[in-house]
């Protein structure tokens, strides 16, 4: 991580070594950092992990990824085994 940033409209944002921003906002952490893993695995195989600029994992229905040039609404993964939702 390069930074965190806490706000008190948006919550909490962490932005990587490499640009891109994590929007997490206000609680559920370990449930977003989970949904983030299988987002980031998701769009490795379909080959799309290239020109991120944000996730978005504040809204527990849905993550918005943007990229370059637009943003991409993604169905929240289903949660893993023994995690309720």
């Amino acid at each position: 991580m390069s930074e965190v940033h806490r706000d008190t409209v948006m919550g909490l944002s962490l932005f990587t070594t490499n640009g891109l921003c994590l929007k997490l906002g206000f609680d559920g952490f370990e449930t977003k950092l989970q949904r983030l893993a299988a987002v980031l695995e998701d769009l490795e195989k379909r080959n799309q992990r290239a020109g991120l600029t944000s996730i978005d994992l504040s809204d527990p229905a849905k993550v918005n990824v943007r990229r370059r040039g637009g943003v991409q609404t993604v169905a929240p993964p289903a949660a893993p085994k023994g995690l309720k939702t």
